[in-house]
């Protein structure tokens, strides 16, 4: 579905923007697959190794937009550390009708 598709695209969108204007980071990951565990959910995942989300800062209206977007599909947004210190962005969202191609 078009909400779907648009709420996928505007995460990716937001968390990369992210990255690139806050971060500091020297790498960026992007991931957007299906779920291996559940495959009518699909994962979207932004994660680099810049500066991290400052203690006690407030979220942004690009966060809030993110939240807001994947709540209203039934997802699920978290965003805290990543592996290599930086930020890392994880969103889950059902896939009902949606048809997904394959990447090659």
């Amino acid at each position: 579905d078009d909400t779907t598709e648009l709420t996928v695209y505007r995460v990716a969108q937001e968390a990369l923007t992210n990255a690139l204007r806050h971060s500091g980071a020297r790498r960026i990951e992007l991931v957007a697959r299906r779920d291996p565990r559940r495959p009518g959910v699909a994962q979207i995942i932004v994660s680099d190794d810049g500066r991290g989300l400052a203690a006690g800062s407030a979220p942004g209206n690009g966060i809030r937009g993110m939240r807001e977007r994947v709540a209203s599909i039934g997802g699920r947004l978290a965003i805290g550390p990543s592996a290599e210190g930086g930020v890392r962005v994880e969103a889950e969202v059902p896939l009902e009708g949606v048809a997904m191609q394959e990447a090659i």
